[in-house]
């Protein structure tokens, strides 16, 4: 298992950057793992949230989103790595209203369902 450093200890001790390739596997390998993650928490929502239109669309892009990274291609060559930075820039544009897109949808809910039951807290991390 690789370990990856933050950017400020490169920095700090003046060392050279790791090779963007080896940047972009670990993205191909961690960001499905972490979409899963955030899919498996909003489907444990209670099902009037999850109704919630405002919700359901967040679920869609990070559906979207882990389907699109999972099925990527390994990343071996100067190409796919930018064909890779062109799909993670794409995520971040989709994505960028995502947070506001949650408490909206969480705003929302608040007058279908006893809020202090629930920590909604977690899915705006």
């Amino acid at each position: 298992m690789m370990m990856m450093l933050p950017f400020s200890f490169f920095i700090a001790y003046n060392i050279p950057f790791p090779p963007f390739q080896t940047s972009a596997r670990y993205l191909r390998r961690e960001l499905p793992i972490r979409l899963a993650h955030r899919i498996a928490e909003i489907r444990t929502l209670p099902f009037i949230v999850g109704c919630n239109p405002t919700i359901l669309a967040v679920h869609e892009l990070y559906i979207r989103a882990f389907h699109t990274l999972n099925d990527f291609p390994a990343i071996e060559t100067a190409a796919d790595e930018e064909r890779f930075a062109q799909v993670l820039m794409e995520f971040l544009d989709d994505h960028k209203d995502v947070i506001s897109m949650l408490a909206q949808g969480f705003k929302e809910c608040r007058k279908h369902i006893d809020v202090s039951m629930h920590s909604f807290d977690r899915h705006l991390q």
